[in-house]
């Protein structure tokens, strides 16, 4: 221990809890430097059978504090003098160091009586003994300089009166990320807050509040109004202003629009809106993002991450939301449960000016759709319009390759986009591309003149080209799509696409030097090791290539009678195919190994058995 701060920082925030306390025990001077780290994250220090080490500290604590007013109280002055009063309690000497605590229902939990024997007992009357609660509230009060990056709050949490009253007081007040939720399994005792516990709850966030998830609103019913006066329009003081709200079901009813005019006054700093699901109208939400978010510049429709199945969002809902923004979106975020028409496009289309980023799935979008933003969004940085494969339903966000190249009427000239010189990340299908190499497969489209496939390829290049700020490039399908059968990837693997060879004109992209990662997974390129080679020569910063994904060795099995995947010549070519580009994967793989270059390139294939390798 060099007792150099950042030093010691450094060292310690790499040991688990053990090693910190083999550490404290080497001296005085390693114990001063060490004793804070090891009080630094509770959770860690409960989570590694210390629990009960924990409950007799703030157990012993607490009684010999009890004790000692107990004393005082009898003006017993010269037991008080024996005992040192000056002298800090172990808790009030190590809790200002906490930093992180887990749940309050957890360390609850860890603070429940233990059977004691009765030597170990201390005070006159040995019986007495505090409750978990006593011990929590106690515990929490020594600890003041402390956050909570996320609390869920459901109806286990709401039943239990004083845990709840506990977390108020003492927890609440260092949430960044608050969650309330019920238990919709179980309707019937569900926990429901009344509207003064809801008010109460969120009144006691602080500034520190940086996000706010709700599942639900605050019932009202007349039992709630108090001496004509009703809760929510007395005032209460409160300091909380979350920076982003998420609504994962929101729901506008008579019962609950007195809380959500309460909520939206106080949203003033909110610029992130998230709405997962509705029922009903939103007009109230609608008002209070016009009366009481003027900062709010992103919105988020539909589906969080990984949940399929969410409650759709209708399209005259989404256009009156869109609507509703003071001083133009900056992000738009539409996900796979949201059901497009023109009203709410055409509102999303008056914030065009302003928007820096889009993403959307499904088939929300269509190719002139997308034609529009790219030629008329000025500041658009970020475009992802594919799926992310965290759904049943196939791909469908597409642009059509003769609307991507966008001619000059009458000339044969690519017409000027508003964001050639801002785009910087691009996640886009394009399709109807021609490619005569593929023979005559499923999913293939036929030329209607010799050498159209390269033409159209060419000039799809040219565009891409003029996005001269572009970072990172995704054509086809997400990566995260995983091929589980043969009938899957048949359906999601793209024909109609770029080959992005050298011979059909990837070498018009040598000007992408701020290129940082390429995707063309789930697509039927031809990306060899020539192209790997020619990437890494023309674009400096790239640091990621994405093509071999799903490329596995599948069971020989015989094809359903009836089914439209059932032609065993095309499994066998795809069998093919597969080998094939694991021999290239693996010559890529040896030669970026054997450069000792700093790329990723990323995919996998088991065709090749014994042989097979992965860097």
């Amino acid at each position: 221990m060099l007792d150099i701060p950042e030093i010691d920082g450094i060292i310690c925030s790499q040991l688990p809890p053990q090693d910190l306390a083999h550490c404290s025990r080497v001296s005085r001077q390693w114990h001063r430097i060490v004793i804070p780290y090891i009080w630094r994250d509770l959770t860690q220090l409960i989570y590694n059978s210390s629990s009960t080490a924990f409950h007799r500290i703030v157990r012993e604590d607490y009684l010999q504090q009890q004790q000692q007013q107990q004393q005082q109280q009898r003006q017993q002055q010269q037991v008080v003098q024996a005992q040192d009063p000056h002298r800090p309690s172990v808790l009030a000497k190590y809790c200002p160091w906490i930093r992180i605590l887990p749940s309050p229902d957890y360390l609850l939990k860890r603070l429940q009586p233990r059977t004691i024997p009765a030597e170990q007992r201390l005070g006159e009357d040995r019986d007495a003994e505090p409750t978990e609660f006593d011990l929590l509230r106690y515990f929490l009060s020594h600890c003041s300089d402390f956050d909570v990056d996320y609390l869920p709050l459901n109806s286990n949490d709401y039943r239990c009166e004083s845990l709840l009253e506990i977390t108020a007081e003492f927890i609440l007040p260092h949430v960044r990320n608050l969650g309330m939720s019920y238990n919709t399994y179980n309707l019937e005792n569900m926990g429901w807050l009344t509207p003064q516990k809801f008010k109460h709850l969120l009144s006691r966030c602080s500034t520190k509040l940086e996000k706010l998830t709700l599942s639900h609103g605050a019932r009202y019913t007349e039992e709630d109004v108090d001496e004509g006066t009703n809760v929510w329009e007395r005032e209460e003081e409160s300091s909380f202003e979350p920076k982003e709200l998420v609504l994962e079901w929101y729901h506008e009813i008579p019962e609950h629009s007195k809380f959500w005019s309460w909520l939206w006054s106080r949203c003033g700093r909110v610029e992130r809106l998230h709405v997962c699901g509705t029922e009903g109208t939103v007009d109230c939400l609608a008002n209070g993002m016009l009366a009481h978010m003027p900062n709010l510049c992103k919105i988020h429709l539909g589906r969080i991450a990984k949940w399929i199945y969410s409650n759709s969002l209708k399209d005259e809902e989404i256009a009156k939301l869109l609507s509703s923004c003071r001083n133009g979106w900056k992000v738009v975020d539409i996900r796979h449960n949201y059901t497009s028409r023109r009203a709410s496009i055409a509102a999303l289309e008056q914030h065009y000016p302003t928007l820096e980023a889009l993403v959307v799935e499904g088939d929300n979008f269509k190719s002139k759709d997308l034609l529009l933003l790219l030629s008329s969004a000025p500041n658009l940085r970020t475009l992802v319009a594919i799926d992310d494969g965290y759904h049943d339903k196939p791909p469908r966000t597409s642009i059509d390759a003769a609307m991507f190249i966008d001619l000059e009427p009458g000339t044969n000239s690519l017409r000027p986009w508003a964001c050639e010189h801002t785009l910087k990340e691009l996640k886009i299908k394009i399709t109807d591309i021609p490619r005569p190499d593929l023979g005559d497969r499923d999913g293939v489209v036929k030329e209607e003149y010799t050498g159209q496939g390269k033409d159209i390829q060419s000039r799809v290049y040219e565009r891409l080209a003029r996005f001269t700020k572009l970072e990172i490039l995704w054509l086809g399908s997400s990566p995260t799509i995983v091929q589980q059968s043969y009938r899957r990837r048949a359906k999601r693997e793209q024909r109609d696409c770029l080959e992005m060879s050298l011979e059909s004109g990837l070498h018009k992209l040598a000007g992408l030097k701020e290129m940082r990662e390429l995707s063309a997974a789930n697509t039927n390129s031809k990306i060899g090791l020539k192209e790997v080679q020619w990437m890494t020569e023309n674009w400096p910063k790239l640091r990621i290539i994405r093509r071999w994904e799903g490329v596995e060795k599948k069971e020989k099995r015989e094809p359903d009678s009836g089914s439209e995947d059932s032609d065993e010549s095309e499994y066998d070519e795809d069998e093919d195919e597969d080998e094939e580009a694991c021999k290239e994967y693996l010559e890529i793989l040896r030669w970026s190994k054997k450069e000792a270059l700093s790329i990723a390139v990323v995919g996998s294939c088991q065709h090749l058995g014994d042989n097979y390798e992965r860097l």
